[in-house]
């Protein structure tokens, strides 16, 4: 006797769908501590590290951003 085949997708196979990956990631927030004002040459200047602008990105949840330069004279 012949077995019919049905509908259902096998649970086991894990295929992404494009649906799927359109949907938003869920990231970890951390808190990054303010930083101190260093002066150089009389400007105001913050340095950040790479991880720590990374991190900002996923706890503000901005996809698309401009960095500059600001400084008054």
């Amino acid at each position: 006797m012949a077995t019919t085949a049905t509908g259902s997708p096998n649970p086991k196979s894990h295929k992404p769908t494009y649906a799927g990956l359109l949907q938003p990631q869920t990231a970890t927030k951390k808190f990054i501590p303010l930083k101190s004002i260093i002066y150089l040459h009389g400007e105001p200047k913050i340095i950040w590290e790479q991880e720590e602008i990374e991190q900002m990105i996923v706890n503000e949840n901005i996809e698309y951003v401009i960095i500059g330069k600001v400084s008054y004279r």
